[in-house]
C-alpha cells in the first residue's frame, strides 16, 4: 500500500545461515514518519514475520512500542532509521519525560524475540533495560554515550558484545548480568568505573581493567570461566566483587582495599596475592585456592572468616608489617589449620609476633628486611617522585619494584614487566625508599 507517507511491503528475504543453508524468512520493511509505529506493530500479530526493517524517522517514545512485538520477529534492522527528540507528558501528574534525539527508550525491546538488532549509527543512548530477556546473540552499540542499567540482563544467548566505539567511561550496574554465554566484550579504552553486578554469571574468560579504578559489589561474581583478571595499582573493589568465580587462579593488581567476600569461594592460587588493608573483610578469601599471602602496608585487622576455610594455604609473609601486628580472632582462620602454616616475619620481630594470639599459633620464621642487602646500583634504572607519584624507568624491563618505609615495612610492591612504572603512594606516607630490579641489577633510593 503507497499513499505517499508510508509504505508497507511484505517480502521474501534470502538469509545465508550456517553451514551455507539457505532459506527464506518472510519480514516486513515500514518507511515511517513519527506517530506511525504503534499502530503498524500491532499490525503484525498473528503474521509469523521474523524480519522487521525500520526506515524513515520516528519520535523517541515511539519505539516504546517495540515491546509488544510478536515473539516471532528475531531480527530488528534501524540502520537507516532516524530518531528525533521529543518530550512526553505523564497523564495526570505535572512530570514530563523528555527524550534526546537517537536515544532508545528503557524497555524497549525487553523479553520479546529478538536475537538480531542492527542499530542506528546515530543512536545515542540506550535505555534501561532496553534488550534484557531477550534471546540476542550479538550487539554492537555503535557510538553511544550512555547505555543505562540492565540494558543486556539476562540475555542468556548473548556472545559478543561490542562496545568499543562508545564513549562510556562506566559499565553500569547489572549491564550483563546473567549473560551466561557472553565470551568476547570488547570496552572502550576510558573506563574507569565497573558497575555492581555488571558481568554477574557472565562467561568472561579473561579481562584487563589497566584504567579502571572503581569495580562495584559482585561485578564479576559467578563467573565461571573467569581465570585471571588485571587491574589498575589502586583500583577500589566492591563487596564480593570476583565472590564464587571458581576458575579465578590470579588478580594482578595491587589490592588496597579487601572488601567482605571479595575472593571467596574462587581457585585464587597465584604465587602471593599482596594484601594492604587496612581491614581484610569478612570472608574475602572463605574457601579459596590461595597458598601464598603477604600482609603488608597499613593492615590492621582480619575480620571474621577473611581467611577461613583454606585448605592450600602454604604461608603468610608479614615482613612488611614490622612489629605492627593486625587485630585477629580465631574465627578469622576457621577451618584453616595454621599450625601446619609458615608466617614469614621480619628479623627482630618474631618474639613480638610469638607472643601474639593467635599468630603464636603459626610456624614463625624470619626473614631479612627488603632493602638490608642492595646488590648492587644500577645507572640504567631512574626513580623519581613527584609529591606522592613515583616513576621507575629502565632500559630494560623492570623485574620488581617495591618501596618500604624507613622502618624496612612494605608499602607496595609489584612485578611490572615493562620498561616504566608509575604509581600513587597512599596518602601520608613521607620518606620512604624504592627498590627497582631489572635485567638483574638492583637500585634502591631513598626518597623525600
Amino acid at each position: 500500500m503507497t499513499n505517499g507517507k508510508i509504505y508497507i511491503k511484505g517480502k521474501w528475504i534470502l538469509s545465508i545461515v550456517a553451514l551455507s543453508v539457505s532459506a527464506w524468512v518472510s519480514g516486513a520493511e515500514w518507511n515511517l514518519q513519527p506517530g506511525q509505529l504503534q499502530k503498524l506493530v500491532g499490525s503484525l500479530e498473528g503474521k509469523g514475520d521474523k524480519e522487521l526493517i525500520l526506515r524513515g524517522e520516528v519520535a523517541a517514545h515511539d519505539l516504546t512500542s517495540l515491546r509488544t512485538l510478536p515473539k516471532s520477529v528475531e531480527r530488528l534492522d534501524m540502520s537507516g532509521l532516524s530518531i528525533v527528540a521529543d518530550t512526553v507528558g505523564s497523564q495526570g501528574m505535572p512530570s514530563t519525560r523528555i527524550y534526546k534525539s537517537g536515544e532508545l527508550p528503557a524497555y524497549m525491546a525487553f523479553s520479546t524475540g529478538l536475537k538480531e538488532v542492527a542499530l542506528p549509527e546515530s543512536v545515542s543512548g540506550i535505555g534501561d533495560m532496553a534488550f534484557a530477556y531477550t534471546p540476542l546473540e550479538k550487539i554492537d552499540c555503535r557510538g553511544a554515550a550512555f547505555i543505562g542499567e540492565g540494558a543486556f540482563r539476562n540475555c542468556a544467548a548473548l556472545k559478543e558484545a561490542d562496545m568499543s566505539s562508545t564513549s562510556l567511561t562506566e559499565i553500569p550496574e547489572g549491564l550483563f548480568d546473567g549473560c551466561v554465554a557472553l565470551r568476547v566484550i570488547e570496552l572502550p579504552e576510558d573506563i574507569s568505573k565497573i558497575g555492581s553486578f555488571a558481568f554477574r554469571s557472565t562467561g568472561l574468560e579473561t579481562l584487563t581493567l589497566p584504567r579502571v579504578d572503581e569495580i562495584g559489589d559482585f561485578a564479576f561474581a559467578k563467573t565461571p570461566r573467569l581465570a585471571d583478571i588485571e587491574l589498575s595499582l589502586q583500583t577500589r573493589i566492591g563487596v564480593g566483587a570476583f565472590y564464587g568465580a571458581s576458575a579465578l587462579t590470579d588478580i594482578k593488581g595491587d589490592l588496597l582495599e579487601i572488601p567482605e567476600l571479595l575472593a571467596a569461594g574462587t581457585a585464587l592460587n597465584a604465587d602471593s596475592v599482596l594484601m594492604r588493608g587496612p581491614v581484610i573483610g569478612s570472608g574475602a578469601f572463605t574457601g579459596s585456592g590461595l597458598r601464598k599471602g603477604v600482609l603488608a602496608g597499613n593492615v590492621e585487622s582480619l575480620a571474621d572468616y577473611a581467611l577461613a576455610g583454606l585448605k592450600s594455604l602454604q604461608s603468610l609473609d608479614v615482613t612488611g608489617l614490622g612489629t605492627r601486628i593486625p587485630q585477629v580472632s580465631e574465627a578469622a582462620f576457621s577451618d584453616t589449620d595454621i599450625s601446619k602454616v609458615r608466617l614469614y616475619v621480619l628479623e627482630g620481630s618474631a618474639e613480638s609476633w610469638q607472643q601474639a594470639p593467635v599468630w603464636r599459633d603459626f610456624i614463625i620464621e624470619t626473614r631479612e628486611s627488603g632493602i638490608s642487602s642492595p646488590e648492587a646500583i644500577a645507572t640504567e634504572i631512574s626513580i623519581s617522585r613527584a609529591g606522592d607519584d613515583i616513576l621507575v624507568e629502565a632500559d630494560v624491563p623492570l623485574e620488581s619494584v617495591a618501596a618500604y618505609g624507613l622502618d624496612g615495612s612494605q608499602i607496595i610492591s609489584a612485578t611490572p614487566g615493562t620498561n616504566s612504572w608509575r604509581f600513587s603512594l597512599p596518602e601520608g606516607d613521607g620518606m620512604i625508599v624504592i627498590k627497582a630490579v631489572a635485567g638483574g641489577r638492583v637500585k634502591v633510593v631513598k626518597l623525600v
